[in-house]
């Protein structure tokens, strides 16, 4: 098999998106080890930051809310939160505005887990966004982008 050495010129004329996708995928693969020692999957990990993100600004976290803010199906969701919640890292309970909804609440190893996960990941992304300079500005507008989709 023949090897391809790629050189910058194969990858200038892409466009942003399909730069950030193909970038996206190799961050993904350095974040994947601080997914396994968290013992948490990417989806997983999007709930117990969404939860945490909901809870702080408006109390408890309902699954259809996380759900929304991270562009989950509801079962995917739902399948998602029993596992954590086998886990022993989310607590679920009943809304008390609306008694059809499920709330969603990191436990104290759930928060805990979440922290050691954002440790490494912020590792991850010292060691990859460091090299491209500005990693402020991109933290700005990757916020910004996420928050106006909302």
């Amino acid at each position: 098999m023949a090897k391809h050495t790629a050189d910058r010129s194969d990858i200038a004329g892409f466009g942003p998106g399909l730069l950030l996708l193909l970038a996206a995928s190799r961050w993904r693969a350095s974040a994947d080890v601080s997914l396994r020692d968290a013992g948490v999957s990417g989806i997983q990990s999007m709930i117990l930051v969404a939860a945490q993100v909901l809870h702080a600004e408006s109390g408890a976290a309902n699954q259809v809310n996380i759900a929304r803010f991270i562009g989950l199906d509801v079962m995917t969701m739902s399948k998602n939160v029993r596992s954590l919640e086998k886990n022993g890292l989310v607590e679920r309970g009943v809304s008390s505005k609306d008694s059809r909804a499920r709330t969603v609440e990191l436990t104290k190893l759930g928060s805990a887990r979440l922290k050691k996960l954002v440790k490494g990941l912020e590792g991850v992304d010292e060691k990859a966004f460091d090299e491209i300079g500005g990693m402020q500005k991109l933290r700005k507008s990757l916020t910004a982008y996420v928050e106006g989709s909302r």
